[in-house]
This record gives structure tokens, C-alpha cells and sequence, in this order.
């Protein structure tokens, strides 16, 4: 039975002496094993990590042709994929589209090359959205655009870049007619929002007929359409040779004001465009019942054409009324962080026909505008500012002055054509009928007249009349 017991017992030492063997022999190993520096050492990991940064090079190259793919439809979509290139020339603006590798040296004045094994051609654009209109494209610069072989002096081209990046450019003017806050709208920003929104912020702007202080005004429009710096594209840029994977040159366009979802991009209408403002500046963009104790009017006043001559009798007649009035000054509109949300907090917006009105993108849903209709003035004034103020969810009235409320009466009379029959004038050619009625009317408000048009505003806002 000793016997028995000792060889159980040894039976079991073994046992545990292998177990512990077992257990502690790879984690002693592990612990003093020499590190490597051959290749293959970790290669698994590393493998892994290259495949993921080609996967997500891969992804992104995808996801950006995608992107591109959505500015063209038809016969343009077939010229993009089997060329890497295609041009578009429409009423309003000029665009190409390039899915292929772009050169942009900021050291020369606006040429470009897409070196390609095609044979070489050269294209010009004006990247502005107003191609219609001589008088504004006189001041934007075209761009040349070199495509094809042999374009470079160099046989790798990619040898000139002098800074390389991983995202695709959008290439368009601020020249035109800024200054103007409806042409900077109109023809700029909502071509920029059609053209970049779908990139969720993976561009970068170059922006020829470079303008500081509009690149200022903006920028926070500009740093929430791009997560990258706006680059200076004229020659007097950073003077380094800039390459991108692929480069949009020119803005899409629809209508004044206007943002039509069947169109290219397709998708975006003018509530996403007032939705993106909302959250660009802060601003409630949903309809609130009287959200001030006083109804606010935001009075545009005009210091050279189209004046409202009795302005300051104008303001009484509001105050009695009840208004709390904010008189809009020109130099308020460069700061629109702080200008926009003084316009989201107003109920009513009153001014003469002019670009001071466009500032309507940045009232609530369900705020009115009241335009001042001068002489002769009808369609200017529903084109530009009355049918965008429908397709935005904003009441829309308007004051159209009889002749006598035009300065235009005392100066040539009841019966002169100027005053009895304007389209005579307007047939002549825009020229002269410009200098008249909108270089060269002001405006006597007739204020019992105006003053209902008032009382209509605040029962649509459900305020009570005084």
C-alpha cells in the first residue's frame, strides 16, 4: 500500500511539473526574446496598416469621383469618364470638370495644367456666374486651362508640385460685381453651396480676382463649406506650385436667388441653403409665434438712389405704430456674424427695391418682407427679391408708388412718356432706362397709403394693431 501511495503521489508531481511548464516556459520566452529588425518581424501589423490607408485612399478616390459625377448628367457624365474631362458653357456660367490630377501654380497668373496622354488642348473659362452680363465679366479673369501631353516642359509633370494635396479644388472668381450684396449671393455663395455642399467639407477653395476683404466678409461661410484654407489663386498668391487629385472650375447656377432640386447637383432646395445659413451664424430659422414683445421692422435706408425722401416721417409713422425699428447702416453688412442674426431677429423687413433686400435670407420662416416698388420698377422687383422671397417661406408684400411719389413726376411731368409710358423707354435700351429709374428715381411715400400696407404686415404676424 506504501508503495501504491508513493507512486500516486509521484504520478501527480509530474503532472504538475508539466503544467507549470507549460504555462510559464512561453511567457519566459516572450520576456527575453531578442528584438528584431529583419522586415518580416510585426509584418502582419504592418500589412494591416497599409491596407488600411490604401483601402481608405481607395474609398476616398471613389467617393470623390462620386462627387464630382454629380455636377454633370448626359453627354457631359459620358465625356468625364472617357476623358477625365469635360466643359460646360451655359447661359449663366462657365464650368469644367476635372477627375484627373491638376496642376495650379499660384506663381503665374491663372494657368493650369492637366497632363493626360490625350492630345493636348487649351480651355477658357471665366469662373463667375454671371457669363450674360459683359459689364460684370470685364472684371473677372479667365483661366487657361492646359490639357494633354506634352504641356510641361518636364516628362513628370508631377515633379513641378511643390505641395500636394489629397482633396479636390473648387477654382472660382470673387471679381464681378461684389460689393453688392445680392450679386455676392446671387452669383457666389449659392453657386458655391450647389457646387461644394456635396463634398462635405473635402475641398479647398481657390479663389481668383482675389479679394480680402471679401474673403473676410465670408469666411464663415467658406470654413463651413471647407475644412481647408482658401488659397489666393491670382499670381500674387503663396508663389508655390499647388497639385490636386482632381479640380472644379466655375460655380453652378440656377435663378436669382434660387436653388431648384431636379437640377444639378439635384437634391438642394432653398430650405437647405437658409437651413446651412441657420447653423453657419447661429440663427432660428423656424417660424415662432411673436417672438418679440414690440414687432421689429428692419428699415433699409438708402443714402444715393432710390432714396425714400421722407424717411424720417416714415419712422414716426412706425413708431406709432408700435415698431421697434433697426435702421440698417452699410458698414453693418460687412460683419455678417453679427449682421444676420440683428436680421433673424426682426419680424419685418421694408426697404426700396435694391440689393439691401437680399439680406431676406436670414429672416425666420413666416417673417414678411415689404418691398417699396419705385417707377417702372415691377419686374425688377418680383424677379429679384419678390418670387425668392415665396420660394422661402416668407410672406412677401409689396408697396408699388403711384407717379407722383417718384421724384421722376417733378422733373418731366404727367404726360412725358418717362412718367405715362415707361416700356417706351425701356425699348430704347436698358442703358437709358437705367440711368432713370434706377440710377435716378427717388421716392415721397405717400404715408397713410403706407401705413395700411403696414397694418396688413403686423395681422399677418397676429400682432395687435394700435
Amino acid at each position: 500500500m506504501e508503495k501504491m501511495e508513493k507512486r500516486r503521489k509521484l504520478i501527480i508531481s509530474l503532472i504538475g511539473s508539466s503544467i507549470i511548464f507549460i504555462l510559464f516556459v512561453p511567457l519566459f520566452q516572450q520576456s527575453f526574446r531578442p528584438r528584431s529588425s529583419s522586415p518580416t518581424f510585426d509584418y502582419s501589423r504592418k500589412h494591416q496598416i497599409w491596407k488600411k490607408r490604401d483601402d481608405a485612399r481607395m474609398e476616398g478616390k471613389e467617393s470623390m469621383e462620386l462627387r464630382l459625377r454629380r455636377l454633370v448628367r448626359g453627354k457631359d457624365l459620358a465625356q468625364l469618364d472617357a476623358t477625365g474631362m469635360t466643359c460646360l458653357y451655359d447661359f449663366h456660367f462657365e464650368q469644367c470638370i476635372v477627375n484627373k490630377p491638376v496642376i495650379i501654380p499660384t506663381n503665374e497668373p491663372l494657368v493650369v495644367y492637366v497632363p493626360s496622354d490625350q492630345p493636348p488642348e487649351k480651355r477658357t473659362l471665366q469662373p463667375y456666374a454671371r457669363r450674360e452680363d459683359p459689364t460684370a465679366m470685364k472684371e473677372v479673369t479667365p483661366i487657361q486651362i492646359l490639357h494633354g501631353n506634352n504641356i510641361t516642359h518636364r516628362k513628370n509633370a508631377s515633379s513641378y508640385c511643390e505641395v500636394t494635396h489629397e482633396v479636390p479644388a473648387i477654382v472660382f472668381s470673387s471679381g464681378g460685381f461684389i460689393g453688392n450684396v445680392f450679386h455676392e449671393l446671387n452669383e457666389i455663395i449659392i453657386p458655391l453651396f450647389l457646387t461644394s455642399r456635396h463634398f462635405n467639407s473635402k475641398v479647398q477653395f481657390v479663389i481668383t480676382d482675389y479679394a480680402d476683404w471679401w474673403v473676410f466678409k465670408y469666411k464663415d461661410v467658406l470654413k463651413k463649406l471647407s475644412s481647408f484654407e482658401v488659397l489666393n489663386g491670382d499670381g500674387d498668391g503663396d508663389g508655390r506650385v499647388h497639385c490636386y487629385p482632381a479640380a472644379v472650375f466655375g460655380l453652378r447656377y440656377h435663378d436669382n436667388l434660387a436653388l431648384n432640386s431636379s437640377e444639378i447637383p439635384g437634391g438642394y432646395t432653398v430650405a437647405d441653403f437658409r437651413n446651412f445659413l441657420g447653423e453657419t451664424y447661429n440663427l432660428t430659422m423656424k417660424a415662432t409665434k411673436k417672438p418679440n414683445k414690440k414687432p421689429k421692422v428692419l428699415l433699409i435706408s438708402r443714402k444715393e438712389t432710390r432714396v425714400l425722401l421722407n424717411e424720417d416721417e416714415m419712422v414716426k409713422m412706425m413708431l406709432n405704430l408700435g415698431f421697434e425699428i433697426h435702421k440698417a447702416k452699410a458698414h453693418e453688412m460687412l460683419y455678417l456674424d453679427t449682421f444676420a442674426q440683428v436680421v433673424n431677429s426682426c419680424d419685418i423687413i421694408v426697404g426700396a427695391h435694391g440689393a439691401g433686400l437680399t439680406n431676406e435670407v436670414f429672416l425666420r420662416d413666416g417673417a414678411v418682407v415689404v418691398q417699396i416698388v419705385p417707377l417702372a420698377l415691377n419686374w425688377a422687383s418680383d424677379t429679384y427679391y419678390g418670387n425668392p422671397a415665396h420660394s422661402m417661406g416668407i410672406e412677401y408684400m409689396e408697396y408699388k408708388i403711384v407717379a407722383k411719389e417718384s421724384s421722376l413726376y417733378d422733373v418731366y411731368g404727367p404726360n412725358d412718356p418717362i412718367i405715362s409710358n415707361p416700356l417706351v423707354v425701356f425699348e430704347q435700351g436698358y442703358r437709358d432706362a437705367r440711368s432713370l429709374y434706377i440710377d435716378g428715381q427717388n421716392v415721397t411715400i405717400d404715408l397713410t397709403r403706407f401705413r395700411g400696407t403696414l397694418i396688413e404686415a403686423l395681422k399677418f404676424l397676429g400682432y395687435p394693431i394700435s
